[in-house]
């Protein structure tokens, strides 16, 4: 494939839902589950279930793929410390 055709390159529907991002941040028992953007971390809504963070995902065609609180932390601290990371992007 040339670089000309790779440029041209059109998404498939399947492809295009892979590519929108998202993550739930499990905040543990009792707490309200987190939908994040992977691009800048930021909260996009909450849910109280995981049915329903899943169901958000669903709506708004972002991946449903769950990380820890943890997870979620140093991968913001790391924003702030301007190192390389999902979350490297501004607002």
């Amino acid at each position: 494939m040339t670089a000309m055709e790779m440029e041209k390159k059109e998404l498939t529907l399947d492809e295009l839902n892979e590519v929108n991002g998202g993550y739930i941040v499990d905040r543990g028992f009792w707490s309200r589950y987190w939908i994040v953007s992977d691009y800048t971390g930021n909260v996009i809504d909450t849910a109280f279930f995981k049915v329903d963070a899943n169901a958000v995902c669903e709506t708004r065609t972002i991946s449903n793929y769950v990380i820890s609180e943890e997870k979620y932390n140093d991968w913001m601290d790391r924003k702030k410390k301007g190192l390389p990371g999902p979350f490297t992007h501004d607002d």
